[in-house]
């Protein structure tokens, strides 16, 4: 009896360690519980966000290319002077397709072209796949990431039209490092360790925190 009451305090005293330990453990854990949610929710809506500057950037960029394509006069006829001054006026000039442009006939063959480095992709090369496939359903459209050279590019396609009637393509090639996108991309962050993209339908990366990544899969 006399040992259980010297034991007693030691024994209270272990009692209220090990409670204030589970209540501690209790909230801590809460605590990680909560910022987690906050964490995936904060992730969740700048997936969103991001997937909506994606959708913007590509909707201003067919639309810079849709402009140019449908004002003016195009000549439309292989080796034309007018025709290769135009692509080259614009591509100066263009906010979002300032790698390059085309003159595309019907026929998928290129009538003018025009590119501040390296040649344009040519039209044997795959990525121009989903953007034929709309041109062809008369909707402009991207094509996936291609390569000019060692750079990655992205096509928008335009129907150019005379007197109602289809009878060109204009092409406008966007760089994508760096690119409006791209710069923006590259200041997300999502811990230490966390990493955006926008990637395309092939999932290859159109833009990306680490710029590296731009064009890889």
């Amino acid at each position: 009896m006399s040992r259980l009451r010297r034991l007693g305090p030691v024994i209270a005293s272990i009692a209220l360690v090990c409670t204030t330990g589970a209540l501690g453990l209790g909230l801590t854990a809460a605590a990680n519980t909560k910022a987690e949610g906050v964490l995936v929710n904060d992730r969740d809506t700048m997936q969103r966000t991001l997937a909506g500057l994606g959708k913007q950037y590509m909707l201003f960029s067919l639309k810079e290319g849709l402009d140019y394509a449908s004002s003016g006069t195009w000549q439309l006829t292989a080796g034309s002077p007018a025709d290769q001054a135009r692509l080259q006026a614009f591509v100066t000039h263009a906010t979002f397709l300032d790698f390059g442009a085309a003159v595309v006939n019907l026929a998928g063959s290129p009538l003018e072209t025009y590119s501040v480095g390296a040649p344009l992709p040519p039209p044997t090369d795959p990525g121009y796949g989903p953007m034929i496939k709309s041109l062809l359903a008369a909707q402009p459209d991207a094509s996936s990431v291609m390569r000019a050279g060692s750079v990655p590019v992205v096509a928008m396609g335009v129907p150019i039209s005379v007197g109602g009637q289809t009878k060109a393509v204009f092409v406008g090639y966007s760089w994508l490092s760096p690119s409006p996108l791209e710069t923006y991309v590259e200041h997300l962050h999502a811990g230490r360790t966390g990493r955006f993209y926008v990637v395309d339908s092939r999932g290859v990366v159109v833009a990306g925190t680490d710029p590296a990544s731009v064009g890889t899969t």
